[in-house]
Protein backbone atom coordinates (compact mmCIF):
# COMPACT_ATOMS: atom_id res chain seq x y z
CA UNK A 1 0.00 0.00 0.00
CA UNK A 2 2.86 2.25 -0.86
CA UNK A 3 0.32 5.42 -0.65
CA UNK A 4 0.90 5.01 2.67
CA UNK A 5 4.41 4.83 2.84
CA UNK A 6 7.70 6.47 1.91
CA UNK A 7 9.36 5.19 -1.73
CA UNK A 8 12.41 5.37 0.60
CA UNK A 9 11.24 3.28 3.07
CA UNK A 10 10.02 0.70 0.88
CA UNK A 11 13.20 0.20 -1.12
CA UNK A 12 15.49 0.32 2.12
CA UNK A 13 13.11 -2.62 3.70
CA UNK A 14 12.62 -4.60 0.51
CA UNK A 15 16.60 -4.41 -0.10
CA UNK A 16 16.75 -6.36 3.31
CA UNK A 17 14.75 -8.99 2.30
CA UNK A 18 16.03 -9.40 -1.19
CA UNK A 19 19.60 -9.51 0.47
CA UNK A 20 18.86 -11.60 3.05
CA UNK A 21 16.61 -13.87 0.54
CA UNK A 22 18.09 -13.57 -3.31
CA UNK A 23 15.88 -13.83 -6.35
CA UNK A 24 12.61 -14.47 -3.89
CA UNK A 25 11.48 -11.45 -2.99
CA UNK A 26 8.54 -10.12 -5.03
CA UNK A 27 7.44 -6.35 -4.05
CA UNK A 28 4.00 -6.03 -4.93
CA UNK A 29 2.28 -2.61 -4.99
CA UNK A 30 -1.98 -2.19 -4.17
CA UNK A 31 -3.61 0.96 -5.53
CA UNK A 32 -5.99 0.46 -3.11
CA UNK A 33 -5.37 2.20 0.73
CA UNK A 34 -6.24 -1.25 2.13
CA UNK A 35 -8.02 -2.42 5.42
CA UNK A 36 -10.87 -0.32 6.77
CA UNK A 37 -11.08 3.46 6.71
CA UNK A 38 -9.89 3.74 10.75
CA UNK A 39 -6.94 2.22 9.79
CA UNK A 40 -6.45 4.14 6.72
CA UNK A 41 -6.65 7.10 9.21
CA UNK A 42 -4.24 5.83 11.27
CA UNK A 43 -1.42 4.96 8.70
CA UNK A 44 -1.86 8.54 7.48
CA UNK A 45 -2.13 10.45 10.74
CA UNK A 46 -0.01 13.63 10.50
CA UNK A 47 1.35 12.81 7.24
CA UNK A 48 1.58 15.54 4.44
CA UNK A 49 0.05 16.04 1.06
CA UNK A 50 2.21 13.47 -0.80
CA UNK A 51 2.96 12.83 -4.68
CA UNK A 52 0.43 11.03 -6.83
CA UNK A 53 1.00 6.85 -7.20
CA UNK A 54 2.43 7.21 -9.82
CA UNK A 55 4.91 9.21 -9.24
CA UNK A 56 5.64 7.12 -6.39
CA UNK A 57 5.67 4.17 -8.44
CA UNK A 58 8.23 5.84 -10.66
CA UNK A 59 10.84 6.77 -7.35
CA UNK A 60 10.41 3.55 -6.21
CA UNK A 61 11.86 1.55 -8.41
CA UNK A 62 14.52 4.17 -8.91
CA UNK A 63 15.62 3.51 -5.71
CA UNK A 64 15.54 0.01 -6.11
CA UNK A 65 17.57 -0.11 -9.35
CA UNK A 66 19.53 3.00 -8.46
CA UNK A 67 18.97 5.15 -10.84
CA UNK A 68 17.38 8.14 -9.46
CA UNK A 69 18.22 11.11 -12.21
CA UNK A 70 20.15 14.19 -11.89
CA UNK A 71 17.50 16.33 -11.23
CA UNK A 72 16.29 14.51 -8.44
CA UNK A 73 16.52 16.81 -4.95
CA UNK A 74 17.77 13.81 -3.29
CA UNK A 75 20.49 12.39 -6.27
CA UNK A 76 23.01 10.67 -4.91
CA UNK A 77 20.49 8.97 -2.31
CA UNK A 78 21.00 5.46 -2.28
CA UNK A 79 18.35 2.36 -0.16
CA UNK A 80 20.48 0.19 1.57
CA UNK A 81 21.70 -2.42 1.59
CA UNK A 82 22.50 -3.10 -2.13
CA UNK A 83 21.16 -6.88 -2.72
CA UNK A 84 23.14 -8.48 -6.00
CA UNK A 85 19.44 -8.35 -7.77
CA UNK A 86 16.36 -6.07 -6.43
CA UNK A 87 13.12 -7.46 -5.40
CA UNK A 88 11.13 -7.96 -8.61
CA UNK A 89 8.11 -5.30 -8.60
CA UNK A 90 4.78 -5.63 -9.64
CA UNK A 91 1.37 -3.49 -10.15
CA UNK A 92 -1.60 -5.26 -8.60
CA UNK A 93 -5.47 -4.06 -9.71
CA UNK A 94 -8.44 -5.23 -10.95
CA UNK A 95 -9.30 -2.61 -13.65
CA UNK A 96 -8.20 -1.56 -16.91
CA UNK A 97 -6.73 1.52 -15.68
CA UNK A 98 -4.34 0.09 -13.18
CA UNK A 99 -3.50 -2.16 -16.08
CA UNK A 100 -2.29 0.77 -18.35
CA UNK A 101 -0.54 2.20 -15.47
CA UNK A 102 1.37 -0.74 -15.05
CA UNK A 103 2.29 -1.02 -19.08
CA UNK A 104 3.26 2.56 -19.25
CA UNK A 105 5.75 1.71 -16.07
CA UNK A 106 7.18 -1.18 -17.50
CA UNK A 107 6.26 -3.19 -14.91
CA UNK A 108 4.71 -6.73 -14.46
CA UNK A 109 1.13 -6.64 -14.14
CA UNK A 110 -1.24 -9.28 -11.41
CA UNK A 111 -5.36 -8.63 -11.98
CA UNK A 112 -7.00 -9.52 -9.03
CA UNK A 113 -9.50 -11.94 -10.90
CA UNK A 114 -10.94 -13.39 -7.43
CA UNK A 115 -11.58 -9.65 -6.42
CA UNK A 116 -13.15 -8.61 -9.88
CA UNK A 117 -14.80 -11.60 -11.35
CA UNK A 118 -16.62 -9.68 -14.63
CA UNK A 119 -14.89 -11.91 -17.65
CA UNK A 120 -15.60 -8.45 -19.67
CA UNK A 121 -13.09 -6.21 -17.27
CA UNK A 122 -10.58 -8.96 -17.05
CA UNK A 123 -10.23 -8.98 -20.80
CA UNK A 124 -10.33 -5.59 -21.03
CA UNK A 125 -7.25 -5.25 -18.26
CA UNK A 126 -5.13 -7.40 -20.20
CA UNK A 127 -5.70 -6.00 -23.86
CA UNK A 128 -5.06 -2.30 -22.34
CA UNK A 129 -1.71 -3.76 -21.04
CA UNK A 130 -1.04 -5.50 -24.03
CA UNK A 131 -1.24 -2.88 -26.17
CA UNK A 132 0.77 -0.45 -23.98
CA UNK A 133 3.52 -2.37 -22.24
CA UNK A 134 6.85 -3.23 -23.91
CA UNK A 135 7.36 -6.61 -25.34
CA UNK A 136 10.29 -7.27 -23.15
CA UNK A 137 8.92 -6.30 -19.58
CA UNK A 138 5.38 -7.87 -20.35
CA UNK A 139 4.43 -9.95 -17.08
CA UNK A 140 1.19 -11.13 -16.44
CA UNK A 141 -0.22 -12.88 -13.38
CA UNK A 142 -3.78 -13.52 -12.55
CA UNK A 143 -4.42 -14.20 -9.42
CA UNK A 144 -7.53 -16.32 -8.94
CA UNK A 145 -9.76 -17.83 -6.75
CA UNK A 146 -10.03 -21.85 -7.04
CA UNK A 147 -11.78 -24.90 -4.79
CA UNK A 148 -10.12 -28.21 -5.93
CA UNK A 149 -12.06 -31.44 -4.75
CA UNK A 150 -12.30 -35.51 -5.18
CA UNK A 151 -15.49 -34.69 -7.17
CA UNK A 152 -17.26 -32.25 -9.27
CA UNK A 153 -20.40 -32.32 -6.75
CA UNK A 154 -18.33 -31.94 -3.75
CA UNK A 155 -16.15 -28.77 -5.38
CA UNK A 156 -19.36 -26.60 -6.47
CA UNK A 157 -21.02 -27.42 -3.07
CA UNK A 158 -18.17 -25.71 -1.69
CA UNK A 159 -17.96 -23.13 -3.85
CA UNK A 160 -21.05 -22.13 -3.52
CA UNK A 161 -20.68 -21.43 0.49
CA UNK A 162 -18.09 -18.99 -0.49
CA UNK A 163 -19.76 -15.75 -0.44
CA UNK A 164 -18.07 -11.83 -1.28
CA UNK A 165 -20.03 -8.59 0.19
CA UNK A 166 -19.65 -5.47 -1.78
CA UNK A 167 -19.57 -2.19 0.33
CA UNK A 168 -21.46 0.43 -2.09
CA UNK A 169 -20.82 3.99 -0.31
CA UNK A 170 -22.79 7.27 -0.97
CA UNK A 171 -20.12 8.61 -2.04
CA UNK A 172 -19.45 6.49 -4.95
CA UNK A 173 -16.49 5.00 -3.58
CA UNK A 174 -17.20 0.94 -3.10
CA UNK A 175 -14.90 -2.48 -1.63
CA UNK A 176 -15.15 -5.65 -1.57
CA UNK A 177 -14.86 -7.95 1.88
CA UNK A 178 -15.04 -11.38 2.43
CA UNK A 179 -17.36 -11.51 5.31
CA UNK A 180 -20.75 -9.40 6.52
CA UNK A 181 -19.19 -8.30 9.09
CA UNK A 182 -16.22 -6.66 8.00
CA UNK A 183 -18.40 -5.55 5.46
CA UNK A 184 -20.99 -3.72 7.98
CA UNK A 185 -17.82 -2.55 9.90
CA UNK A 186 -16.16 -0.74 7.11
CA UNK A 187 -19.84 0.72 6.19
CA UNK A 188 -19.92 2.05 9.86
CA UNK A 189 -16.00 3.44 9.84
CA UNK A 190 -16.55 5.14 6.92
CA UNK A 191 -19.31 7.26 8.18
CA UNK A 192 -21.20 7.41 4.77
CA UNK A 193 -24.58 5.93 4.17
CA UNK A 194 -23.66 2.85 2.85
CA UNK A 195 -25.70 -0.51 1.57
CA UNK A 196 -23.96 -4.08 1.10
CA UNK A 197 -24.51 -6.46 -2.01
CA UNK A 198 -23.90 -10.49 -1.13
CA UNK A 199 -22.63 -12.36 -3.93
CA UNK A 200 -21.14 -15.26 -4.75
CA UNK A 201 -17.22 -15.25 -5.43
CA UNK A 202 -16.60 -15.83 -9.09
CA UNK A 203 -14.86 -19.18 -7.87
CA UNK A 204 -12.98 -21.89 -10.63
CA UNK A 205 -13.92 -25.52 -9.10
CA UNK A 206 -13.89 -28.77 -10.03
CA UNK A 207 -11.36 -31.90 -9.77
CA UNK A 208 -7.46 -31.80 -10.58
CA UNK A 209 -8.33 -32.85 -13.73
CA UNK A 210 -11.31 -30.39 -15.09
CA UNK A 211 -9.04 -28.00 -12.78
CA UNK A 212 -5.53 -28.03 -14.63
CA UNK A 213 -7.60 -28.22 -18.05
CA UNK A 214 -9.09 -24.73 -16.87
CA UNK A 215 -6.49 -23.32 -15.72
CA UNK A 216 -4.63 -24.16 -19.17
CA UNK A 217 -7.10 -23.03 -21.43
CA UNK A 218 -6.90 -19.77 -19.56
CA UNK A 219 -3.27 -19.63 -19.95
CA UNK A 220 -3.59 -20.22 -22.96
CA UNK A 221 -5.72 -17.96 -23.68
CA UNK A 222 -4.53 -14.43 -22.93
CA UNK A 223 -0.99 -15.57 -22.74
CA UNK A 224 -0.83 -15.68 -19.04
CA UNK A 225 2.78 -16.16 -17.26
CA UNK A 226 1.60 -17.04 -13.73
CA UNK A 227 -1.42 -17.79 -11.26
CA UNK A 228 -1.38 -16.99 -7.94
CA UNK A 229 -4.19 -19.57 -6.43
CA UNK A 230 -6.49 -18.19 -3.21
CA UNK A 231 -8.51 -20.94 -1.98
CA UNK A 232 -11.00 -19.11 1.07
CA UNK A 233 -12.39 -21.80 2.75
CA UNK A 234 -13.29 -21.37 5.79
CA UNK A 235 -12.47 -25.04 7.19
CA UNK A 236 -8.65 -25.97 7.37
CA UNK A 237 -8.93 -29.61 6.15
CA UNK A 238 -10.60 -28.54 3.26
CA UNK A 239 -8.21 -26.01 2.19
CA UNK A 240 -5.73 -28.09 2.76
CA UNK A 241 -6.95 -31.31 0.16
CA UNK A 242 -7.92 -28.57 -2.27
CA UNK A 243 -4.14 -27.26 -2.50
CA UNK A 244 -3.02 -31.32 -2.43
CA UNK A 245 -5.44 -31.63 -4.97
CA UNK A 246 -3.71 -28.88 -6.77
CA UNK A 247 -0.44 -29.64 -6.09
CA UNK A 248 -0.97 -32.81 -7.70
CA UNK A 249 -3.02 -32.09 -10.94
CA UNK A 250 -0.17 -30.33 -12.20
CA UNK A 251 2.75 -32.74 -10.74
CA UNK A 252 1.09 -35.81 -12.64
CA UNK A 253 0.49 -33.93 -15.49
CA UNK A 254 3.80 -32.83 -15.73
CA UNK A 255 5.44 -36.74 -15.49
CA UNK A 256 2.58 -37.55 -18.27
CA UNK A 257 4.48 -34.91 -20.38
CA UNK A 258 7.74 -36.45 -19.42
CA UNK A 259 6.61 -39.73 -20.04
CA UNK A 260 5.29 -38.90 -23.33
CA UNK A 261 8.65 -37.03 -24.28
CA UNK A 262 11.02 -40.08 -22.90
CA UNK A 263 8.18 -42.39 -24.82
CA UNK A 264 9.09 -40.09 -28.38
CA UNK A 265 12.83 -40.64 -28.31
Amino acid sequence: MLQHYSPYKVAENFNVLASLSPNRIDLGIGRAPGGLPHSTQALQQNSQPTKSLTDKLIELKQYLNDTLPEDHPLYGLKAYPRPQKAADMFLLGASASSAELAASLNLPYVFAQFINGDQKVLEEAISVYNQHVSSHARSLVVALSVIVADTVEEAKALASSTKIFKVYLQNGKSATLGSKEKAEEFGQQSKESFQIEEKEANVIYGTKETIRQKLQALKQSFSIDEFIILTALQDFEQKKRSYTLLKEAFSEGDAQKTNQTLAAY
